[in-house]
């Protein structure tokens, strides 16, 4: 076992300094050739630099922030690959004194940011929502784009959509508070059967992250919800109502964010969270967002849409 650590941690020793020299390398060849790069054109710099300094790492590349190019100030990103971040501050935390340019770690929050700009047109944050969903694995986001302009196409959302966020909300936070994301256009909710679900104006992305980190104090709502058995008293969809038979048909909310659903005989384990009167339950690994219209310490009644057509779910508390 000891020899077995020391071996480890020689490898260890062995891979930082490896990182190291090359992170020097790097840093000559800047500093023999800044003036030169300096004179080239914005695309030339960008090709030149991005060629230097993915001989220390393939997943790194170099960009002007927030593609402002009429500054000098050079990000050097892992493109949201949360492993190569403490690689990104060592190289940075090395870097020479400029004549020419300034390096910063990893794209940064921006304060009075409008949105990402490239190639003559922008992603702007006014015209982009997003869709909170708490998964199995943690939370994914869909990003919506409404494309008032109609001139961003799917492959430019999809290449540019991350710098948006990322300098909206920094690259390090977005990485490690997303678990996965989507970008896709208002039209496209339709077609993935989410145009009734409750979505929020990006700009309020970074306050919905850092609350969603905070303690939770339990509003009535939930104690009454995570207070015991419900049984399905009967569900009506459009104008078809169904009656459940006495208790056969159940829902039951743990205060860990984990449920158990019976219906038709069938039994699943699911996940679901409050927030405000809107209670999200994933049936049978699907997420769903249901209004709480009705309730009392008796009685739950759940709204939502399902194919465009009303869903009601009408709970009463079990009496066992």
């Amino acid at each position: 076992m000891y020899r077995n650590t020391i071996l480890i941690l020689l490898v260890f020793f062995f891979l930082e300094s490896f990182a190291q020299n090359k992170i020097e390398v790097f840093w000559k060849e800047f500093e023999t050739n800044e003036t030169e790069i300096s004179k080239l054109k914005t695309e030339e710099q960008l090709v030149r630099l991005n060629k230097m300094v993915k001989k220390i790492s393939p997943g790194l590349l170099i960009e002007f922030f927030n593609n402002q190019v009429e500054q000098d100030n050079l990000v050097i990103s892992a493109d949201g690959n949360k492993t190569l971040f403490s690689l990104v501050h060592q190289i940075v935390d090395s870097s020479i004194d400029s004549e020419f340019f300034n390096f910063i770690a990893l794209r940064q929050e921006t304060p009075g940011y409008h949105g990402f700009k490239i190639e003559g047109k922008e992603l702007l944050i006014e015209e982009m929502t997003f869709i909170p969903q708490e998964m199995d694995y943690g939370l994914f986001v869909i990003f919506v784009f409404s494309n008032k302009s109609n001139t961003i196409d799917r492959g430019f959302l999809e290449n540019y959509g991350m710098n948006t966020i990322d300098y909206l909300i920094g690259e390090k936070k977005f990485s490690e508070d997303i678990d996965d994301f989507e970008f896709i256009f208002t039209k496209d909710l339709d077609v993935i059967n989410m145009k009734n679900e409750k979505s929020f104006p990006l700009s309020e992305l970074s306050s919905y992250l850092t609350k969603r980190k905070e303690p939770k104090i339990k509003s009535d709502l939930e104690l009454l919800i995570t207070s015991g058995k419900w049984n399905i008293d009967y569900m009506e969809l459009g104008d078809k109502k169904r009656s459940t038979d006495g208790n056969k048909d159940w829902m039951i909310f743990y205060e860990n964010g984990k449920c158990e659903i019976l219906t038709n005989g069938k039994k699943s384990n699911e996940k679901w969270f409050l927030q405000e009167d809107i209670l999200n339950i994933s049936i049978f690994r699907s997420p769903k967002n249901f209004k709480i219209k009705q309730t009392n310490d008796q009685k739950i009644t759940l709204y939502t849409l399902m194919n465009g057509s009303p869903l009601i779910i009408s709970l009463k508390k079990d009496k066992e």
